[in-house]
């Protein structure tokens, strides 16, 4: 399956991560760079992460 990380444009301070397909240590590059970008972003309080479209994650992985 096709992996998904796409960003919903901000609203009242909250970002929304939504995810899809599959991920483990090797796939987890878009998922990071979104989460850092989110992080960074003075702007943004609150940050939720979808994950009801992820098939597989593996547990194994690490940041």
């Amino acid at each position: 399956m096709e992996q998904l990380v796409q960003v919903v444009p901000d609203e009242g301070g909250v970002r929304v991560i939504v995810c899809g397909g599959e991920f483990d240590q090797d796939t987890l590059g878009l998922l990071k760079e979104a989460g850092t970008a989110a992080v960074e972003d003075p702007g943004v309080r609150r940050i939720v992460l979808d994950v009801t479209a992820v098939d597989f994650a593996d547990s194994r992985c690490s940041t």
